[in-house]
């Protein structure tokens, strides 16, 4: 046989076998964390983020601009610079080499299926859910790239550009509708607000378009495009963003080239069972994966840790999928029984809940409930709730009596007229069990909010 005949093959297999194993190999480099941004159930991971650009005439005629129905234009994010921004206690850092640094509030859709040359007919079915964020710019960068005819990517694409509130599912509270109105405030002052009807390219158009350059994916984010009033940022500022029907973002500019800051409100959650030998065995080791910010109530965190309904649950062999619920759990247990065990995070109260005070005196007297109510929050439940005051310290008020507790302190609250109020100036974690109970007649006829 012909010895270079032979060398060729077993360099050849060789070859393969050392391709083969560098294919295999781990990462030569440490990984990155996946990207992504929160929902009310779990974590959204990011793959890309296309931005429109000039979606607005009035912001179109602002920038210097001929903002005529033209195709669109996009531009990129890179996908870590998505960050989940829930509330003032997120401080997105002023960023390094620039002076001049802007605001872009944003309506933002992420998509949940993908696709390619997706009609304009069937892309709002691609569409997972709906966000409120800003587009945070290097404007001296910007103008720069500009006057040179050069990319953006510096004054675009840096560390923690994009901040997103809570990404809200179709299947939850639906699509958003052109009605809606888009509103940012800096310092409790509005400076952008506008309605989504006033798009230049909708959503629907958008999707096609995109999908007609690439194939989108699962995990894409569309941040759909700013109005007019864009401006400058310092630190310190305060930002707040709003679309209507969906949970604000919210953030604090810290200094110059600080790091992220992000208050950890979440809880970790173990969940025991059985094997399939009847052997007690940790299921889960985890955050709680089911959490809720509620639109209204800055800084506040539902953290929902475990729920069962109807009568006596079961117990029997488990696996980790038991553990794990598809959508948002109730905020009360059901008619027919149950619990709800979750843990609060109550902020301190400051100028936010004079929103709520305004919104609640709108609706309340369609009613019939007393608007002069001692606190806007106040309410009852069919339920009796045991809880525990974890850390900090907190204020049960009742309709005509009030209770201070702190770390450590139980309660029991049997369907009374209540409401919590964190009147320090630190957080506040209760952890609540909420059991199904019923109001006896006699007790509705004394009280007609029953």
């Amino acid at each position: 046989m012909n010895v270079n005949i032979v060398r060729n093959s077993l360099t050849q297999v060789t070859l393969c076998s050392c391709t083969s194993d560098i294919i295999m190999a781990d990462f030569v480099v440490p990984a990155q964390p996946q990207p992504f941004l929160a929902t009310p159930t779990g974590k959204f991971p990011v793959h890309r983020i296309y931005c429109v650009g000039r979606n607005y005439y009035d912001h179109g005629i602002e920038m210097g601009g001929n903002p005529d129905r033209e195709p669109p234009f996009f531009f990129m994010k890179p996908a870590d610079s998505a960050v989940s921004a829930q509330d003032f206690d997120t401080t997105i850092p002023y960023p390094s080499s620039c002076e001049e640094f802007h605001y872009e509030c944003e309506m933002i859709v992420g998509i949940g299926e993908g696709g390619s040359n997706i009609p304009v007919e069937e892309a709002l079915k691609h569409v997972y859910g709906y966000s409120v964020g800003v587009d945070l710019t290097r404007r001296d960068l910007q103008k720069q790239a500009k006057d040179m005819r050069r990319p953006w990517d510096t004054s675009k694409g840096f560390d923690l550009s994009a901040p997103c509130g809570l990404l809200i599912p179709v299947k939850e509270r639906g699509h958003v509708r052109e009605g809606c109105v888009m509103e940012m405030t800096l310092n409790g002052k509005t400076v952008q607000k506008t309605e989504l009807r006033k798009m230049i390219w909708k959503v629907d158009e958008m999707i096609s378009y995109l999908s007609s350059y690439f194939r989108l994916q699962p995990g894409d984010l569309i941040m759909t495009g700013t109005p007019a009033g864009v401006g400058k940022l310092v630190s310190g500022d305060r930002v707040e963003c709003h679309v209507t029907g969906l949970p604000p973002c919210r953030f604090t500019v810290g200094e110059k080239s600080s790091a992220l800051k992000q208050a950890d409100k979440s809880v970790r959650r173990i969940v025991t069972g059985h094997d399939e030998q009847g052997q007690a065995v940790v299921l889960q080791d985890s955050m709680a994966p089911n959490t809720f910010c509620p639109p209204m109530r800055e800084g506040v965190q539902v953290n929902n840790v475990w729920r069962h309904f109807g009568g006596i649950p079961e117990v029997g062999l488990s696996n980790e999928e038991a553990c794990e619920y598809g959508g948002k759990i109730p905020l009360l247990p059901p008619n027919e029984g149950g619990a709800v065990f979750r843990v609060i995070e109550f902020s301190p109260e400051g100028p936010w809940i004079d929103k709520v005070k305004r919104s609640t005196s709108n609706w309340l007297p369609l009613t019939g409930i007393d608007r002069d109510m001692r606190h806007p929050l106040m309410h009852r439940s069919e339920t009796i709730d045991y809880g525990v005051v974890v850390s900090g310290e907190i204020v049960l008020m009742l309709d005509s009596e009030e209770v201070e507790l702190k770390a450590g302190d139980v309660f029991v609250q049997r369907g009374t007229n209540h409401a919590w109020s964190n009147r320090s100036n630190l957080p506040c974690r209760v952890a609540f069990v909420l059991v199904t109970a019923k109001f006896e007649d006699e007790l509705k006829k004394k009280n007609v909010n029953i």
